[in-house]
């Protein structure tokens, strides 16, 4: 609803007191310029409207009690509605004129992370607040595809020297300014407090660079995250020139909670969160929290628009993000050869030993958005896992392409990929790029049919076609590439929704977890994280149980006794090349 300018955004942010003089909240005022509203016109909406609880699009958020009676326009204060009862959606009884205000103050959540979906909510730290924009700031309704202008200033008037405040866009108190669409704010992460980063110091703002990479967190890490801090600094540079993105920025975004187990990414606009917990923390390798890391940094990159009818194209992140992060700690010099093989073999066991790995995408993307997604073990890894498999096969298949056509291109899928993202990134208001964009790029190197059948295996899981490759045997070369071998099939032996619960239900009778002596009924005291056990097939399982007053210590492997057909890339087979 623009009035011929390109609207824009002035967000400023207060940080607030509670009773005992630390941060309790933000308070905002967002100013919205060249735009007009008429009478009946959305104003904004908070949240996901119509969509599950339980999807992984939903997403908490702060709607103020108050909200009917905290906007203004240049003649004061205005009419608002709620488009019908209960609705987030806030809707004008009359007309604008001039600037748009709202404004209003937000607490952080009293009871941080007790629900799962908390990350993004504005919760406390370590002294500090940190939040996704999404929890607590609407979305401005002046078109989710209209580029606009986005002004973020805080106010730091009222506290102490150390005190700083980061964004996703850059550090303040001093304004700093982002060119995205009217979403820009709801997927922007703010920080603010006595933050540490690596670098300890922002780059001048006078000096001209706008490739800046920083990790930020407050108090102490662990001594294994301390240790890999630097990591998405170090990569960063390499990294932004794989996707071509000259004047890109990325900032990482540490948050500990107060329980566990919790080793999770949540990536936004140019930035990750990463939420941990010390007791869990401590104990990760190296390489799982590169893999985390690294994973994050290429979901900000790898992200092609929704389909017409409002379908995502998760398949393409998913993939991407885990078939980079597989390639490029190495490739960039971040990780020894041994972190290729350890990593590409933990991403094909995780998926060929899912029990859920024949079952057609769209089942499991049901399953995924459903409210029992929490009760299912294996939905949200089977997805990931198929896409990875399916973008490997595609960058051996145009490798293959490329060198029977005698062309000088190593890689042919990375320009796919860059010539996706560039366009994406440049692309006008109405311009968007999709799932046919991707698979024209594909289709190039391998032909319109094959190009279809190869995503169409994938969707739909073809007579399982997708889930073998015995076409790949020689994929790194004529003597090396992945071969079959025989693995046990997951099974942790009793309802996921038990974690959830607090006690133990549906024990799988014969299962390891039930010779162990795991019982229905016992109470969940304390276990680990169970993602880790996907990734590595020699890993046990641990919980703590309580039964008649007595805890009881669970160790065992959630592996079933049948075997299955798995493909790995054995040790000494290849090392992959460094150019």
């Amino acid at each position: 609803m623009a009035e011929g300018t390109r609207p824009s955004i002035h967000l400023r942010l207060i940080p607030s007191t509670d009773n005992n003089g630390d941060i309790g909240g933000l308070r905002t005022r967002a100013t919205l310029k060249g735009v007009s509203f008429q009478p009946g016109d959305v104003l904004f909406s908070f949240g996901r409207q119509f969509i599950p609880r339980n999807h992984p699009s939903w997403y908490l958020y702060n709607s103020p009690s108050n909200v009917l009676s905290r906007v203004s326009d240049r003649r004061g204060p205005l009419v608002l509605t709620r488009v019908h009862e209960n609705s987030h959606e806030i809707r004008l009884d009359q007309e604008t004129e001039g600037d748009v205000i709202a404004e209003w103050e937000v607490s952080v959540v009293k009871n941080d992370f007790d629900d799962p979906d908390d990350l993004s909510r504005l919760h406390r730290d370590q002294g500090g607040v940190i939040g996704a924009g999404r929890s607590f700031l609407p979305h401005f309704n002046i078109g989710r595809e209209y580029q606009c202008q986005a002004v973020i200033e805080w106010d730091l008037s009222g506290w102490p020297e150390p005190t700083r405040a980061v964004c996703s866009f850059g550090e303040g108190p001093e304004p700093v300014t982002a060119q995205r669409s009217g979403d820009t704010l709801l997927d922007c992460v703010f920080m603010v407090g006595v933050i540490n980063s690596h670098p300890p110091e922002p780059p001048p703002r006078d000096s001209g660079d706008n490739r800046f990479c920083s990790t930020y967190w407050f108090g102490d890490l662990p001594p294994n995250l301390s240790a890999i801090k630097d990591y998405p600094t170090n990569i960063f540079p390499r990294m932004a020139e794989h996707f071509k993105d000259e004047q890109g920025s990325y900032r990482t975004f540490f948050c500990r909670a107060p329980k566990g187990p919790k080793l999770t990414s949540t990536s936004f606009h140019n930035s990750s969160i990463v939420e941990y917990d010390d007791d869990h923390a401590k104990d990760e390798h190296d390489w799982d929290l590169v893999r985390l890391l690294n994973r994050a940094m290429v979901t900000a990159w790898a992200r092609i628009d929704a389909e017409d009818d409002g379908s995502e194209n998760d398949w393409f992140t998913d993939g991407l993000s885990l078939l980079y992060t597989v390639y490029l700690p190495f490739r960039f010099g971040q990780r020894s050869p041994d972190y290729f093989r350890v990593t590409i073999n933990a991403f094909l066991s995780a998926y060929y030993t899912n029990p859920l790995i024949r079952m057609p995408y769209a089942e499991l993307n049901a399953l995924v958005s459903s409210p029992k997604a929490n009760h299912c073990w294996y939905s949200a890894s089977a997805m990931a896992m198929r896409a990875f498999v399916y973008m490997l096969k595609m960058d051996f298949h145009t490798r293959r392409a490329a060198v029977a056509r005698s062309v000088d291109v190593m890689r042919p899928m990375d320009e796919i990929v860059r010539d996706l993202l560039v366009r994406r990134r440049h692309g006008g208001a109405d311009e968007k790029v999709q799932k046919r964009d991707w698979l024209a790029g594909v289709a190039y190197w391998l032909g319109q049919e094959n190009a279809e059948r190869h995503f169409r295996e994938m969707i739909e899981n073809d007579e399982g076609r997708v889930n073998e490759m015995d076409d790949l045997l020689t994929s790194f070369g004529q003597k090396h590439g992945p071969h079959p071998v025989e693995q046990e099939m997951l099974e942790f032996g009793f309802d996921r929704k038990s974690l959830e619960e607090g006690h133990v239900s549906g024990s799988v009778e014969g299962s390891r977890a039930w010779e162990t002596g795991l019982k229905n009924g016992d109470r969940i005291v304390w276990y680990a994280r169970p993602e880790s056990c996907e990734m590595d097939i020699e890993k046990t399982f641990k919980l703590t149980v309580e039964r008649d007053g007595e805890k009881i210590d669970i160790v065992y492997w959630p592996r079933s006794r049948g075997k299955v057909r798995c493909w790995q890339v054995l040790e000494g087979k290849y090392v992959p090349p460094t150019s």
